[in-house]
């Protein structure tokens, strides 16, 4: 479960009603500042007792709470220091990484550029992971943009909104204009069971929802 939980969005009980309807094994969050991270360390940190978080105040902080074992974590660093969490695990004795990550909205012309950098950044990335994998987060590029599809077809990624719809993310107080632009893509070895949208948490996002297996 990805959920950008929006810097200002204070209305934390929501957003634990959300996780608690999906019941994730995996909650990844964006947005985290030091707020946040009191209460979802308050919220999660024993349920989850898997936690890493990388707490900033320019929205852009990321944490990542698991009941699955880590067996590695790290941050990495995307186009103007916007973070790239790495995480791996074993399953049932196969092994996949996953990568969470927010960048940068493409409100000018210049922070499109830096999207679009950190977006060409990531298949170098991927290349260096040997195991299954997949990518969540807000990429702040709908499926049709030029750099999403150029990530897919540069990768081999497959896009998990496939056979599932439209199911847009953003923004919450347009419904009826909302675009898909958060995003979970993944890597031969993956397979997804479901895939959905959750209900508003007070973000201008709502969350999503990827039930999968790793083969």
């Amino acid at each position: 479960m990805s959920v950008n939980l929006l810097s200002s969005n204070h209305e934390n009980e929501a957003v634990f009603q959300a996780v608690e309807e999906a019941q994730p094994d995996l909650l990844i969050f964006l947005e985290l500042n030091s707020w946040w991270h009191q209460k979802l360390q308050a919220q999660y940190g024993t349920t989850y007792p898997f936690h890493q978080s990388e707490v900033r105040e320019d929205n852009f902080g990321i944490s990542l709470y698991s009941k699955v074992p880590l067996q590695d974590f790290e941050i990495l660093e995307l186009e103007d220091q916007i973070p790239l969490l790495l995480a791996s695990f074993e399953n049932e004795g196969h092994p996949f990484h996953l990568l969470a990550l927010h960048l940068i909205p493409p409100v000018n012309k210049r922070r499109s550029a830096q999207r679009d950098s950190s977006l060409a950044a990531l298949p170098k990335v991927l290349a260096s992971l040997p195991h299954a994998v997949m990518v969540v987060g807000d990429f702040n590029a709908t499926p049709w943009s030029y750099p999403f599809r150029h990530l897919l077809a540069e990768t081999e990624l497959h896009d998990s909104s496939r056979g599932f719809g439209l199911q847009p993310t953003w923004p919450t107080y347009f419904p009826l204009l909302g675009i898909p632009i958060d995003h979970c893509l993944y890597s031969s070895g993956v397979r997804i069971v479901n895939r959905e949208v959750g209900a508003k948490t007070g973000s201008d996002h709502r969350p999503l929802i990827v039930d999968f297996q790793v083969q």
